[in-house]
């Protein structure tokens, strides 16, 4: 979530979020005791919606009046009135036993999202949890981004969706043939078709790149939908939910399908590169039959680990604990204990994350 703005009148706060949730942005507005004066802080759940948000903030602070940004929907403007976070007296001024639930005015201000939302564009429920991967920096200036809404992180569930299908359709990266050495097997058809190379060619030619010079270039990424195992594969798929829903809620699903193009892609290539058979030890080397998604993984815990240090803003910043197990495992991976794996795919992806951190931060800029 990024944040719009503050105001302190109760009056104009309710006012500007009625007329954002009649308009259909995704919005919220929290209640913040602890400022002198206490304020009302309105922020935006979904990059989509930022730019016109913006636009329309910076009118209504210079027009407040203008008859259109009085809302219509008396639905939505009844629900506003019963949220409980929208008193505007300071906790200090208030008896004991009638002191703020905060907890209470989340599930209040839920519930009026899912109404204002009722048309099905949302589904969320009424108590969304926090997302496992994500906390926010403070409570009081950085709400936790929340995952119940499913259509929110659709490209994130089709990729688990074909990574599973793929996986298991190809055998784990170990196709079956068929009695008539004639005829191929769907497993091999799925393998063959969805690795960086086709075997057969690379078998002729030792060159690497043999199927992508052919103009095959979605073998750039479709190796990240093959695994050789159910542990890899149920590995992948659990970071791949934590990382990839989090930035798809964030700046969605567009973005995080581009992200993922480029960090696994980078991550193929330097993979592919690293020589073969060579003196270095096993784990090192490279190879063009590398499979999972080691590199969109390690893009996506690159860009989220980085982002924050670009953009001091950014709303989502990833636990301590979660940092040091990734680069530990990514330590471990370089060693010959757990060899064969894809060392190249998971460095090429973590610099393309760091780097699109980078990049998109300065471009917001």
């Amino acid at each position: 979530m990024r944040q719009l703005g503050t105001l302190e009148s109760k009056a104009t706060a309710k006012q500007f979020y009625a007329y954002l949730l009649q308009k259909k942005i995704d919005a919220v507005l929290e209640f913040d005791p602890s400022s002198t004066p206490v304020t009302w802080i309105l922020w935006i759940r979904s990059e989509d919606d930022l730019d016109y948000a913006r636009s329309e903030w910076r009118e209504f602070q210079v027009t407040p009046d203008d008859p259109r940004f009085v809302p219509t929907d008396q639905e939505i403007i009844d629900a506003i009135e019963q949220i409980s976070s929208f008193d505007e007296k300071h906790p200090a001024q208030m008896d004991s036993d009638r002191s703020i639930d905060m907890n209470r005015s989340m599930e209040d201000a839920e519930s009026l999202h899912q109404n204002a939302f009722s048309d099905g564009d949302l589904d969320q429920d009424q108590t969304e949890p926090v997302h496992p991967e994500s906390r926010s920096r403070d409570s009081a200036t950085h709400p936790p981004v929340q995952f119940t809404d499913v259509a929110s992180i659709r490209a994130t569930i089709l990729i688990i969706a074909i990574s599973m299908l793929a996986s298991f359709v190809s055998h784990f990266g170990n196709p079956r043939g068929s009695r008539d050495t004639n005829q191929v097997t769907l497993e091999q058809k799925v393998y063959r078709n969805l690795s960086f190379v086709d075997p057969e060619q690379y078998e002729v030619s030792r060159d690497p790149m043999a199927s992508v010079r052919q103009g095959q270039l979605w073998r750039l990424i479709t190796p990240l939908f093959l695994h050789a195992d159910e542990l890899q594969l149920a590995f992948n798929v659990m970071w791949l939910f934590f990382l990839g829903s989090t930035i798809e809620k964030i700046q969605g699903s567009w973005f995080l399908m581009g992200l993922i193009l480029f960090t696994q892609t980078c991550g193929m290539l330097l993979q592919v590169a690293l020589p073969v058979d060579s003196v270095m030890p096993s784990a090192l080397q490279g190879s063009p039959f590398a499979i999972g998604s080691a590199g969109a993984v390690y893009g996506l815990f690159g860009y989220l680990w980085a982002r924050p240090f670009f953009s001091p803003d950014y709303p989502v910043y990833l636990v301590p604990a979660n940092v040091i197990l990734m680069l530990l495992w990514l330590a471990l991976c370089m060693t010959s204990a757990m060899a064969p794996i894809s060392i190249g795919a998971h460095l090429g992806g973590l610099v393309a994350g760091i780097l699109s951190a980078f990049v998109v931060s300065k471009s917001n800029h």
